[in-house]
């Protein structure tokens, strides 16, 4: 283990990624019902980006973004951190509901362990095989007694924490010398220059929806507590400790937390196959917990050169 202190902090700022994370489904789903889908991922993504710049700035590291040494992978970091998640995100929540949306995204341990094994060089231990098997189960026992539909918009769900896990793996390669705050400000302010090059493609979005207390609000809350607060915390829990551990400290606590915000804000109820299917997906991530290692690997870390000047 590297030290008491990264344990500690990294842990600590996975907790507040958890609970962020939990949010994201249930302020999602409200708004893909309501907000056209490019606007609603334009705004939040700007807004996102937006509160981060004063921390990037108070750092001195804003010029870092657009370096040459860090400019492709960035790009290619939103792309899929930001802008393949967030129209995943809104197009799938618009066809499932939040809770059955909650327990598709539990299948992101499964990603996070077979990308940390072949890319970083984590090797699965036998408990987290078998309990790879029960999250599985627990997905296709929803699936088989007809609790969940399989549609467009589940296979969209599905795709999210595997573009969630590809972009991890390529932030881990930059972090060091860029620090969390940086990689939160480039994964939603590139993903704004995507999502406003799509509307100018698209054509003028409904501006007068962002006039209404009741679509802004939720709006802003996405970008700032899943999107920033979220990815801020998560950037500074994997430069601390491992991805696959720190992905199933994570994943546990986010369908207790999302399920209980969807019945409180959305009105949701959740099926009794679809909670069979969450207890399941739970114990299973629980139990990669139990079979992971929290240290980071050395190895992970690529040191890139910092530019003269910057």
């Amino acid at each position: 283990m590297r030290s008491r202190r990264d344990f500690l902090s990294g842990t600590g700022l996975a907790l507040v990624s958890t609970v962020s994370a939990a949010c994201l489904p249930v302020l999602t789903r409200y708004s893909a019902q309501r907000i056209e889908p490019l606007l609603f991922c334009a705004c939040t993504n700007a807004v996102a980006a937006l509160s981060m710049l004063p921390l990037v700035c108070r750092q001195g590291s804003l010029a870092l973004l657009t370096a040459r040494p860090y400019r492709f992978r960035l790009v290619i970091f939103s792309l899929l951190g930001a802008v393949g998640t967030s129209l995943a995100l809104i197009f799938g929540l618009r066809r499932v509901s939040a809770i059955s949306g909650v327990l598709l995204l539990q299948v992101e341990p499964i990603y996070s362990l077979v990308l940390a094994g072949v890319l970083l060089g984590e090797v699965p231990t036998p408990i987290q095989a078998v309990a790879t098997l029960i999250i599985l189960g627990a997905i296709a026992v929803v699936f088989g007694a007809g609790a969940l539909t399989f549609n467009r918009g589940a296979l969209a769900l599905l795709g999210v924490p595997l573009m969630w896990q590809c972009s991890h793996v390529v932030a881990l390669k930059l972090m060091p010398p860029l620090t969390p705050a940086q990689m939160t400000a480039a994964r939603y302010g590139y993903g704004a220059l995507v999502f406003g090059f799509l509307l100018a493609v698209a054509g003028a979005p409904d501006w007068r929806q962002l006039g209404q207390p009741d679509l802004i609000l939720p709006v802003v809350a996405t970008a700032v507590i899943p999107y920033a607060l979220g990815a801020l915390a998560w950037y500074g829990a994997i430069s601390r400790l491992s991805l696959s551990w720190t992905t199933a400290l994570c994943v546990p606590g986010v369908p207790i937390l999302s399920v209980s915000f969807a019945i409180l804000f959305l009105g949701e109820r959740a099926k009794e196959q679809e909670l069979v299917g969450l207890v399941l997906a739970v114990a299973g991530v629980v139990a990669l917990i139990l079979g992971g290692n929290p240290d980071r690997a050395t190895a992970q870390n690529l040191e890139l050169p910092v530019p003269p000047g910057l």
